[in-house]
């Protein structure tokens, strides 16, 4: 993605508000790749004027709790990535989507990912603690089964017996008559 220095990022967004143009028009106009940049340059603008549009120049980094719980408002509150972003103070609304990405398809765990080269080594590690995990999960789901059928067993022969019990009794009853 090509980087925009702060004043054509202005003239722009300028062009904008005084409505000499649409985002497709200017993103035509001014050849930049997608609308949706220049959308996001107006709603940083409208967030946080002048210094909105400051390129950033380290990247925050989020803690994996602060993570699910961005995602988990989102959620409970039916909001767009956009309206969460704006809601937290986060630059960037896509950051929010891969956020929900990497949670839907490694859970927590990929909320806590490092960023960079590290990130490879740490992968294997991960894997293999999912690995564990799952196998650790499955001798437990196994040891469950066992204790659910041990269990069903038991209600079973208790029924049983509580009807043996009871079919003699009523025939003591019988003959005491």
């Amino acid at each position: 993605m090509a980087k925009y220095s702060l004043e054509f990022k202005l003239k722009i967004v300028n062009e904008y508000i005084n409505g000499l143009g649409g985002t497709t028009y200017l993103s035509d106009k001014y050849n930049i790749s997608s609308h949706s940049v220049i959308q996001d340059w107006i709603d940083q603008f409208k967030q946080d004027g002048i210094e909105g549009l400051k390129r950033e120049i380290s990247k925050t980094k989020y803690s994996g709790e602060f993570k699910l719980r961005v995602l988990q408002y989102r959620q409970i509150n039916r909001l767009t990535f956009k309206e969460t972003a704006h809601h937290f103070g986060i630059r960037n609304y896509s950051s929010i989507a891969n956020w929900q990405r990497l949670y839907n398809e490694e859970g927590f765990v990929g909320l806590n990912r490092t960023i960079g080269r590290a990130k490879e080594m740490s992968k294997e590690k991960e894997v293999k603690e999912l690995k564990k995990r799952n196998e650790s999960e499955f001798e437990e789901l196994k040891r469950l089964r066992e204790e659910n059928e041990y269990l069903r067993m038991s209600l079973e022969y208790q029924k049983k017996l509580n009807a043996l019990v009871l079919k003699r009794e009523r025939k003591t009853k019988k003959k005491v008559k």
